[in-house]
């Protein structure tokens, strides 16, 4: 029985949160005594072994070239030549009838090649990942959920029409869909795929951190500066919770995807007199990020648009409450996160407010959010993963 992991669409070398998702599942299943076979590319098989994915009796790596980096080829000139590649490479692959199949993104040099398999593969399980909804075209990201209009982007179109591609794929193939919440499932029930959607209880998983030092900050702020993640919303929000809390000191972690955006918000905090309060210290992981999680006090979401929100479950391990824009997909998330209106500042910076000013809301929401995330941990969503592969 052999596990065969699809993952041909990545790039760059950071791990997006559906490769962390992909990285973990695989050590669980090794743990487990599975074989599995991760098929991805040159780059991507450098980075997932610097974290631990070694080749061994239990992991083997089938990998094509990622057509990035040196030949500097744009991005969709890239998925064609890894689609094409990739398509060579699983045909070259003899399956046996208890096999399984997983391809772990929506991208179309994972799902072509992952039918070409499927097509092949005679009576092996076939799994599909579904991650994330692809945000509408005249909302994007910054707008699916705010309801602001945006001219359509051709990013937004080529990840739309891929995931039209992939749902298609899904009905010819019969494939099961994993994903992580109940609102992806009834979306996707639309696209004919009722009775094979299965909703993970335990999709991913959060350090808890040894110690408990002591709280420095009283706002902590993580993730890509992207316009997504609603970076600009910060510094207004701050500023209402400043009034109240004349003292306070905010944390900021992110790595600049877009310079412009940060300079943006740089400008902003100086503009409302926060530059005293705010400290940058970049892209942080592993003991250093959950050191600064543990060092804070409130975790302010204001993404407007997310996969899961795999931040919110570290915070919440770490007994951090999160105050967050109301996101559908946070519906999973039923203890320890405080959700206020999309687009609401005052109601976020009220709420950070309530949380830092009254002792006992504090300690009772802090308490709710560890017992809540106490049963996440990549050893449950292997369990889970593993229980569903054998069903």
């Amino acid at each position: 029985m052999t596990v065969y992991h699809l993952e041909f669409a990545k790039t760059g070398h950071n791990l997006s949160g559906g490769e962390v998702w992909m990285t973990e599942v695989i050590k669980q299943l090794q743990a487990k005594g599975l074989k599995n076979v991760l098929l991805t590319t040159d780059n991507a098989k450098q980075t997932y072994e610097r974290i631990g994915l070694i080749e061994s009796d239990t992991l083997t790596y089938q990998i094509i070239e990622s057509y990035q980096g040196e030949q500097k080829l744009p991005l969709i000139a890239s998925y064609v030549a890894r689609t094409l590649q990739a398509c060579a490479l699983v045909r070259t692959l003899k399956l046996d009838q208890d096999d399984m199949i997983i391809c772990h993104s929506d991208f179309f040099p994972n799902s072509v090649p992952f039918y070409v398999l499927a097509r092949q593969g005679g009576t092996a399980k076939l799994f599909c990942l579904f991650h994330m909804l692809a945000p509408g075209l005249f909302r994007g990201y910054e707008g699916h959920f705010t309801n602001r209009f945006q001219l359509p982007k051709l990013t937004i179109l080529h990840y739309r029409l891929n995931q039209r591609l992939y749902r298609q794929i899904l009905r010819k193939t019969g494939a099961a869909v994993i994903t992580n919440n109940q609102y992806y499932a009834q979306l996707l029930e639309r696209s004919h795929l009722k009775g094979r959607i299965n909703v993970l209880k335990r999709f991913a998983g959060a350090e808890q951190h040894d110690s408990q030092p002591a709280k420095i900050y009283d706002i902590l702020w993580m993730g890509r500066f992207h316009p997504q993640k609603g970076l600009l919303e910060v510094p207004a929000i701050l500023e209402q919770i400043k009034r109240q809390v004349p003292e306070l000191k905010v944390l900021i972690l992110g790595g600049a995807a877009d310079d412009d955006l940060k300079q943006r918000f740089l400008d902003e905090i100086a503009r409302r007199g926060l530059t005293q309060n705010v400290e940058m210290k970049g892209f942080v992981v592993g003991e250093d990020k959950y050191r600064y999680i543990c060092q804070s006090k409130v975790f302010l979401m204001t993404s407007f648009y997310e996969s899961f929100g795999m931040v919110n479950l570290e915070a919440l391990k770490n007994g951090v409450p999160v105050v967050a824009y109301d996101l559908p997909i946070y519906s999973v998330f039923s203890g320890g996160m405080v959700k206020v209106p999309v687009l609401d500042r005052a109601a976020m910076a009220e709420q950070a407010v309530r949380l830092l000013n009254q002792a006992s809301t504090y300690q009772q929401v802090s308490a709710e959010a560890r017992e809540f995330a106490s049963s996440f941990s990549w050893q449950n969503t292997g369990d889970e993963i593993y229980r569903l592969l054998l069903a």
